[in-house]
């Protein structure tokens, strides 16, 4: 009796500790993520370095959808990615990668849009066996691999 008395006090702090080993972002991150997505589920905050500098990816759910943020360390952000189906990739970029990369099919296509405005669409596709990304403009300039 004693051991099932003690089982929720145990599992609930097993909980929280989980809770917060899974979201190591600064409460501004946080305070930012729930400005822009009050409604949306976070469902895990990483800091990366980019070019030396920390910022933190946020991946969250929100109507739905599933989005991944992009954001300084200071909470301000940098861009959003969501996956989109083949048909929102404007007709420009598709043309543009099957002239790049002949022959090889588009496996998933991610719409990216930058602080500033900017839409460019990373394209997944498989090549010797590998996935690789490739990311154009709206317009269709050819922007870099992964």
């Amino acid at each position: 009796m004693k051991r099932l008395a003690h089982l929720p006090i145990l599992g609930s702090s097993f909980l929280a500790f989980t809770a917060l080993a899974a979201k190591p972002c600064p409460a501004v991150v946080d305070q930012a993520v729930r400005r822009l997505y009050p409604k949306a589920q976070v469902n895990s905050c990483k800091p990366e370095k980019d070019n030396g500098v920390v910022q933190y990816e946020v991946r969250l759910t929100s109507d739905a959808s599933k989005l991944e943020l992009d954001l300084a360390s200071d909470g301000s952000l940098l861009q959003t990615e969501e996956r989109v189906s083949l048909a929102a990739v404007p007709d420009a970029v598709r043309s543009a990668f099957g002239t790049k990369y002949s022959g090889k099919k588009i496996l998933a296509a991610e719409k990216q849009v930058k602080a500033d405005g900017k839409t460019s669409f990373e394209l997944a596709f498989s090549r010797a066996h590998a996935k690789h990304e490739a990311t154009f403009t709206s317009e269709g300039k050819f922007v870099e691999e992964e």
